[in-house]
Order: C-alpha cells, then sequence, then structure tokens
C-alpha cells in the first residue's frame, strides 16, 4: 500500500471527482479497486495519481475506452503504442495558434462592423470570448479574409456563401470520417482491437489523412474550374462582338 489512506470521499475530494465518478470509472477497469480494510476500502497515493492521469487523457480529448487501452498498454507511458495511435487519431489538420482579438480591432481589420463579427461567428469561423474579445481559430484565414477586404470584397455582403462554404465543409468533413471510420476503425474494433494491430492502425491513419485532405482539394480545384468556364460561356454573349 501507499503511505497515504485515503476513503473514497476523501480521494474525490482531493482529485475534484465525485464518488459517482470515481465508482464508475473503477467499474469501468480504469481505477484499480481499494485494498479492503474489513468493509471498508482504501486508497492510496496510486490511486490518486491514476485518477489525476485519466483526468488529463480526457482533457486532451481520449474516450474511456481508449483511456483504458492506453492505461493497459506499456504501463500508461506516453510512448505506448495506444497512446500513439490515439493522438494520431486527434491530431489537428492545422497547427496554427488561435488568435485574440477585440471585437473592435477585428471588425476594421475586417473592414465590417459587429454584424460581420456576428456572422463569421455564426458560421464557425470565430467564437466569442469573455470580455468581448474574438477567438479567431485560423489567424491563416483571417489574413486572407483581410486581403480579399482590401480588394474591395464586401465580407459583410459575403456572409451567407461564407455561412454556406462552412456549412458544406462540416458535411465534406464528415463525409470522410464515415469513410474512415467504415472501412478503417469498425473492423479494427470488429477484431477486437488486438496488439499487434495497433501499429498498422497508426500507419494506415498517418498514411490516409493527407490524402484526404488532398481529395477535399482536387475536387474542389475541378468545381471551381468547371464553374468558373461555365460563368463565362453564359456571359460571353453579353459582351460586345469586337471584344470577344
Amino acid at each position: 500500500m501507499d503511505d497515504e489512506e485515503l476513503t473514497v470521499e476523501q480521494l474525490a475530494q482531493r482529485t475534484g471527482m465525485s464518488v459517482r465518478n470515481l465508482r464508475e470509472w473503477q467499474s469501468l477497469g480504469l481505477l484499480p479497486p481499494p485494498e479492503r480494510r474489513g468493509r471498508s476500502g482504501v486508497y492510496g497515493t496510486g490511486h490518486i495519481a491514476r485518477v489525476l492521469r485519466i483526468k488529463q487523457l480526457k482533457a486532451d480529448g481520449f474516450r474511456l475506452d481508449l483511456i483504458r487501452r492506453i492505461l493497459q498498454d506499456a504501463g500508461g507511458e506516453p510512448g505506448g503504442t495506444v497512446r500513439r495511435a490515439a493522438t494520431t487519431l486527434l491530431e489537428p489538420f492545422t497547427v496554427e495558434e488561435p488568435l485574440v482579438l477585440g471585437a473592435d480591432e477585428l471588425a476594421a481589420r475586417l473592414r465590417g462592423g459587429p454584424a460581420l463579427i456576428d456572422g463569421l461567428a455564426a458560421a464557425g469561423l470565430v467564437r466569442r470570448a469573455d470580455g468581448g474579445d474574438v477567438l479567431v481559430r485560423s489567424p491563416r484565414l483571417l489574413a486572407t479574409l483581410e486581403r480579399l477586404a482590401a480588394e474591395g470584397l464586401d465580407l459583410a455582403g459575403a456572409l451567407a456563401p461564407l455561412t454556406e462554404i462552412a456549412r458544406h465543409n462540416e458535411a465534406i468533413a464528415a463525409n470522410l470520417v464515415g469513410v474512415y471510420r467504415e472501412q478503417v476503425w469498425e473492423p479494427f474494433l470488429a477484431s477486437g482491437m488486438p496488439a499487434q494491430g495497433w501499429p498498422a492502425l497508426i500507419a494506415t491513419t498517418e498514411h490516409l489523412r493527407p490524402l484526404l485532405y488532398d481529395v477535399v482539394l482536387g475536387t474542389l480545384r475541378l468545381a471551381l474550374d468547371s464553374v468558373t468556364h461555365q460563368a463565362l460561356m453564359e456571359n460571353a454573349g453579353r459582351v460586345p462582338p469586337h471584344l470577344r
């Protein structure tokens, strides 16, 4: 036993958890059972460390079933195969650091007003923060929008298309994730998630991510070519013959 003995209530207080959640984690195999002392269970500092580790993994975005595998794999060390697989699955497509700006400053940079910021927030491109600030999720996208505004594009007047683009992108992402889930993840789950299968899952995931991203960009380029050509053909008749 560890050098500290705690009741489940004391363990909950020390770790900022509820007794109910601790018992749930124990039933799921995440938290080792306590040592029995008569009719009471005694927890130690090892349980505190385990609870804090589970909380950190949850904060990192891991689900409880994956956390259980992570803790079982290589003693729960960060270099474990399951941990690497989960990290690969959750790795963001962008490594940009979000930018926090005042709402007035952002509106000025985009040559708009409060309605523009509200529209960008509704489209999911920015988020309102405390104190009237705005969290810009992609500074790179912000720079592009600034250039569009500098070229004379009225972003407030383009909010509807921007919102529609964001909505379609969500649908595209959901479709791609669905393909991955159906053809890669679900078969792996059905096989019982064997330990020897994790390295292959990691490799497949790492290879598919950039390829699926390129599929989106490639099909978008083809669509732009087709729509642009069609628009030019439709408007060709409006150009005076000597200028065609």
